[in-house]
C-alpha cells in the first residue's frame, strides 16, 4: 500500500535532499508535496488533507511552527499521522508535541535512513489500523446480518403460527419490534417475470421494496424466498393494505420493469393468535392468480363466499403441509393429520369438496418434488386422484386422510434421498469454490452462496448442518492448507504467502498459522515440515 506523504521544513537544502532521495522509488511512499513554513503547509493541508497519510515536519519555522501546524492537523484530520524534526535544544518542543498526538519525531541531522525507519514504523501502524478498522466492520456487518435473519424468522414463525407456546410480543422486543395493536392483517407480493432473471436482479428488487417499506412504522415483513414478499400491517384498513400494494407496484415498476407484481390480502384480525388465517387468506387468494402475467391487487373480501367454502379447507392448511413436506417426520405427520382429520369431520364435506382437496394435496406434493428435481409419478405410486374422487360418504376422511399419509410417506422417502444428493453436490461445489478462491483477500460467504446459488443464511446454516463447521472455519483451514503447501515448497517470504493465501497483515497470519500448527510460518519452513 502506498502512503502519501507531506514534508514541510524552512532549510532549502534540506528539503531537496528529502525530495530527491531514493525511498519515493521504493513503491512504499508517495511525496504528494512540500513547503518550507507552516502557513503554506497548512494552506495545502487544508485542501488536500484527504488524500495524506503522514506529515513530516520541523518544528522552528517562519510563520506558523511545526507544534502550531500540528495542532491544526490534529484538530481536523484525525487520520494524518504527524512526525516532527528537532534539534537536541528543541527536546523539551519534541515532548510537548508528542503530547498533542504527535505520532514520532526526528532528530537532526536528518539522514535518509532515519527518516525511512520512522516513516515504515508509521506506515505499518496506519496499516494495521485500517485492518483493525476492516475487520471490525465486518464483525459489525456480520452481527447485523445475523440478527436481521433471526428477526425475519422470527416475522415468519409469527405469521404461520408457529410461536404459540411464547410471549410472542416479549420476544418480539428483543429484534426491536413492537407488536402492540388493535388490529393486524397479512398481505404477500409474489415478483414474477415472464423470462428467467438471475439472482442479483431480485435482490436488488428486494432492497428497492425493503427501503419503500423503511417508511411505514406500522408494516413489518418478511421474504419467503427471493420472489415472495410477506406483509403484516398494524392498526389499519384493507384500503390502506391496497395503496401500499400499489406503491410497491410503482417502485418495482421503476426498479426493473422486467418484474411484475401480484398482491393479495388477507382479512383485518383483532387477535395477533389470528396472524396464520390471515396469512393463509392471502395465499389463497394469490394462488387463484397463478398465471397471472400482470400487476394485480387482490383481497379476501373479493373473492366468491362459494368458492372459499368448497376450496378453503386445504388452502387454509398450505402452510402446515408444506412445512411437514419439507420438515417433516413420519411422526410429525401422524399428529398433522390426527389433528385435520378432526377439522374435516366438523366441516361435513361432500365428494366435490374431498376431490378438489385431493387437487390441492397433489399440486402441492408434486410442486415440492418438482422442485427437488424429481417426477411426481415416478416419486407417488398409483393413481391418487382417482382415489380421492371414490371416498363413500361415511369413510370419507378416514380415506381421504390414509390417501394423504401415503403420498406423503413415498414423497418422505424421496425428499430423502435428494437431500443426500442434491446437498452433497451443493457441499462439494462450495468447497471446490472456497479451495480455489481462498488466495483472495476479499473472498466471502456471500461470494460462495452466490457460486452454488442460494442465500447467504441458508448457506450458512448448510454448510454447517452437512460439514461440522462453519464457512469461516473450513475457509481458514483452506487458506492454512496452501500456506503450508507454499512454506514447504516454494522460496517466497512469510508476508508474500500471506498475501497469496488471502492475509493482507503478515503479523495477523503469523499468529493464525502458530496459533493452528503451534509454531511460527518460519520455523515450520525451518524445521522442513
Amino acid at each position: 500500500m502506498v502512503h502519501n506523504v507531506y514534508f514541510v521544513e524552512d532549510e532549502y537544502m534540506v528539503r531537496e535532499n528529502v525530495k530527491n532521495s531514493d525511498l519515493w522509488y521504493s513503491g512504499r511512499f508517495h511525496l504528494l508535496g512540500e513547503s518550507g513554513n507552516g502557513e503554506d503547509a497548512w494552506e495545502f493541508i487544508e485542501k488536500a488533507g484527504n488524500e495524506i497519510d503522514i506529515v513530516v515536519t520541523d518544528i522552528q519555522m517562519p510563520f506558523m511552527d511545526g507544534l502550531e501546524l500540528s495542532r491544526k492537523i490534529s484538530g481536523k484530520f484525525k487520520h494524518i499521522k504527524v512526525v516532527i524534526i528537532s534539534g537536541y535544544s528543541e527536546f523539551e518542543y519534541a515532548k510537548k508535541a508528542m503530547s498533542m498526538g504527535v505520532t514520532e519525531y526526528l532528530v537532526k541531522p536528518l539522514s535518509a535512513a532515519d527518516l525511512l525507519e520512522t516513516l515504515e514504523k508509521v506506515a505499518g501502524e496506519i496499516d494495521a489500523n485500517k485492518m483493525q478498522n476492516a475487520k471490525l466492520q465486518v464483525l459489525q456487518a456480520d452481527s447485523r446480518h445475523y440478527f436481521n435473519t433471526q428477526r425475519q424468522k422470527f416475522l415468519s414463525d409469527l405469521a404461520h403460527g408457529l410461536m404459540v407456546n411464547e410471549d410472542v410480543f416479549q420476544a418480539a422486543r428483543k429484534y426491536e419490534i413492537d407488536l402492540r395493536a388493535g388490529t393486524y392483517q397479512c398481505a404477500v407480493v409474489e415478483f414474477r417475470s415472464e423470462t428467467d432473471v438471475n439472482y442479483i436482479s431480485l435482490l436488488n428488487l428486494n432492497g428497492h421494496v425493503s427501503m419503500l417499506l423503511g417508511n411505514y412504522d406500522n408494516i413489518l415483513y418478511f421474504f419467503s424466498d427471493s420472489k415472495t414478499l410477506n406483509m403484516i400491517v398494524k392498526d389499519e384498513t384493507s384500503s390502506f393494505c391496497q395503496q401500499v400494494c400499489n406503491e410497491i407496484i410503482k417502485a418495482v415498476t421503476k426498479s426493473d420493469a422486467e418484474f411484475f407484481c401480484v398482491c393479495s390480502i388477507g382479512s383485518v384480525r383483532k387477535d395477533i393468535s389470528d396472524l396464520p388465517q390471515s396469512l393463509s387468506e392471502a395465499q389463497f387468494v394469490i394462488s387463484l392468480k397463478a398465471n397471472s402475467t400482470e400487476h394485480s391487487v387482490s383481497c379476501i373480501d373479493d373473492v366468491n363466499e362459494a368458492l372459499l367454502n368448497q376450496n378453503f379447507i386445504i388452502n387454509s392448511e398450505r402452510n402446515s403441509l408444506l412445512s411437514i413436506l419439507k420438515f417433516g417426520t413420519a411422526e410429525d405427520l401422524d399428529s398433522y393429520l390426527e389433528k385435520l382429520s378432526a377439522k374435516l369431520e366438523a366441516q361435513k364435506l361432500n365428494n366435490i369438496n374431498f376431490v378438489y382437496s385431493g387437487i390441492q394435496i397433489i399440486s402441492l406434493a408434486k410442486e415440492f418434488v418438482e422442485e427437488m428435481g424429481g417426477n411426481f409419478n415416478e416419486v407417488a405410486n398409483g393413481d391418487h386422484l382417482f382415489g380421492f374422487s371414490s371416498f363413500p360418504g361415511n369413510d370419507a376422511v378416514e380415506l381421504f386422510i390414509k390417501t394423504v399419509k401415503v403420498i406423503f410417506v413415498d414423497v418422505f422417502r424421496f425428499r430423502e434421498q435428494q437431500k443426500n444428493n442434491k446437498y452433497g453436490n451443493i457441499i462439494a461445489a462450495a468447497k471446490e469454490y472456497i479451495e480455489t478462491h481462498c488466495g483472495s483477500v476479499s473472498l466471502s460467504l456471500v461470494d460462495a452462496a452466490a457460486h452454488v446459488n442460494i442465500s447467504p443464511a441458508y448457506f450458512s446454516q448448510l454448510f454447517h448442518q452437512e460439514t461440522g463447521e462453519s464457512f469461516i472455519d473450513f475457509l481458514t483451514s483452506s487458506r492454512m492448507k496452501r500456506a503450508r503447501h507454499l512454506l514447504s515448497n516454494t522460496a517466497m517470504r512469510s508476508s508474500e504467502v500471506a498475501l497469496a493465501c488471502g492475509y493482507n497483515d503478515p503479523n495477523y497470519f503469523s499468529k493464525v498459522f502458530k496459533k493452528l500448527f503451534g509454531v511460527s510460518p518460519r520455523d515450520y519452513r525451518m524445521e522442513g515440515r
